[in-house]
């Protein structure tokens, strides 16, 4: 896939079983960098590729996201700040129901 230069248009289970391969990190993010895909559900993927799928806007928005992300970090994030502070990602939050437990 990183080879093939028009490779860009996987679905996402096959993107989430590319990156459960055991592959380079940097590879893993390449891959990321270079698919149109928008994962659903961040606990699918390696928290270690998180704020690479955030840098790319390609993680659905959604207040479960964020609760795992913070659940899992404990904060929020520079990346995930930057992120948050798009106004149509804010404004498409503020429409969100909150519903975590």
């Amino acid at each position: 896939m990183l080879k093939l230069q028009n490779n860009d248009s996987e679905t996402e289970k096959t993107i989430l079983e590319l990156l459960s391969k055991n592959i380079t990190l940097e590879n893993k993010k390449t891959v990321i960098e270079k698919v149109n895909i928008v994962i659903t559900d961040f606990s699918k993927v390696d928290s270690d590729l998180w704020d690479t799928f955030i840098r790319c806007s390609k993680v659905e928005l959604n207040w479960f996201n964020i609760d795992e992300y913070y659940k899992k970090f404990g904060y929020i994030t520079d990346d995930l700040t930057k992120y948050l502070n798009y106004e149509e990602h804010y404004q498409k939050l503020a429409k969100d129901q909150l519903n975590i437990s």
